[in-house]
């Protein structure tokens, strides 16, 4: 227990989804079902905290659930969520995970074959990248 307090344990209940979520289109069936529930089990543990605490957990709860949606192909609520990410990530001055919610939006809008739409995400993705002074990222972009 005296491990909850430190700080990469959430971070590893936010990137580790995201990961799981990322893989899925390369695992077999029975590998899926069971990445899906320790998504599951991460969403709830993010919700939790994002409750408690949502200055510093909403917006990852949002950027999971829009992934989430993304990969289930709803992408209405996508749209909503990513976009409620970047704005309280913004808001609550997590430039490295704004800038995350942005690229992971405009790859959406990539896959969706809506060009225009991901350039402005990606565009800010790499203003945010550059302003958290994260080269390797803005050289990637």
């Amino acid at each position: 227990m005296t491990i909850a307090g430190f700080v990469a344990y959430g971070e590893y209940y936010f990137y580790a989804p995201l990961a799981f979520l990322n893989c899925l289109p390369n695992m077999q069936e029975e590998q899926q079902n069971c990445y899906w529930v320790k998504i599951r089990r991460h969403q709830e543990k993010l919700k939790s905290w994002a409750q408690q605490s949502p200055q510093n957990f909403r917006h990852k709860y949002l950027l999971l659930q829009a992934e989430i949606n993304r990969v289930n192909g709803d992408f209405a609520n996508a749209i909503q969520n990513y976009d409620k990410a970047i704005f309280e990530a913004h808001a609550n001055k997590f430039i490295q995970e704004e800038a995350l919610a942005n690229e992971l939006a405009a790859k959406f809008y990539l896959n969706w074959d809506k060009q225009e739409i991901a350039a402005s995400y990606m565009q800010k993705a790499y203003y945010c990248y550059l302003n958290w002074e994260s080269s390797a990222k803005t050289d990637d972009l």
